[in-house]
């Protein structure tokens, strides 16, 4: 119910003391009738050093009460005209846009070799499977991408003949791509053969580690936007899942 006012210079504030209106109704009927620019003088009744609060009383209301002498000073400068200050309601917090699935029917590039360093080389083949199956069953579309000394690497880390001939199996299907190194040394013809694709198929989206960044200038509206997602890996009871900025639910390898 009471009137609050900004001191001079922002150091603090005051609030006049409602009994300055009466009582109940009249009050309340009183307090209605203020107006953003209405100006009334006051008299500091006491000051909080502290909490830099006034404590306010409209002039010829009241007698002010004895104060120490600190307050006392306080007082006779603080004798004044003091507007009444109303302030804008707290602004609500913005919201987090909401969460927006990956649309079914996207086709997912995978770095099976970022893909790998993360997961353990170890039974290689049963993870992409397992992760190529789970993407079929959210509605999403794979292509996979290794290159050549990395899956010559990736045959010779397999535990038994079994493992080695299904990792072989697997990159002779139709949604897998073996990039030849070509002679070259800088590890990076994977990721282009993965642009490349990219920017062939409309809202495909290159699942990665690697932030592309020497692609930038050649692929602008792919690298560094949402058509490179990262993904976690995570083992639980023996499974390992994948996790895919995007996705509701994890890959299962």
């Amino acid at each position: 119910e009471g009137v609050y006012v900004d001191m001079p210079g922002g150091k603090g504030s005051g609030i006049i003391s409602p009994r300055c209106w009466g009582k109940g109704a009249e009050r309340a009927k009183a307090l209605a009738k203020i107006a953003p620019g209405d100006k009334f003088e006051v008299v500091v009744r006491s000051y909080n050093q502290p909490t830099r609060t006034l404590s306010l009383v409209l002039a010829g209301c009241e007698k002010p009460m004895p104060t120490v002498e600190k307050t006392h000073k306080v007082a006779r400068k603080e004798r004044t005209v003091a507007r009444p200050v109303f302030r804008e309601p707290q602004r609500a917090v913005q919201r987090k846009p909401d969460f927006k699935p990956i649309a079914a029917g996207t086709v997912f590039l995978v770095d099976v070799a970022n893909l790998l360093s993360e997961t353990g080389v170890e039974h290689a083949a049963q993870i992409l499977d397992g992760m190529s199956r789970t993407m079929t069953a959210m509605g999403y579309k794979t292509v996979f991408f290794i290159e050549r000394r990395t899956l010559t690497w990736a045959r010779y880390r397999q535990a038994t003949d079994f493992e080695v001939s299904s990792l072989v199996s697997f990159f002779h299907r139709g949604d897998t791509v073996v990039v030849e190194d070509g002679g070259m040394k800088d590890g990076s013809e994977a990721d282009c053969a993965m642009l490349q694709m990219a920017e062939a198929v409309q809202d495909s989206i290159c699942m990665t580690r690697d932030h592309f960044a020497d692609y930038a200038t050649a692929h602008p509206a792919i690298v560094g936007s949402d058509r490179v997602r990262s993904f976690s890996v995570a083992k639980l009871d023996g499974k390992t899942m994948i996790l895919v900025n995007g996705l509701v639910r994890p890959n299962r390898g």
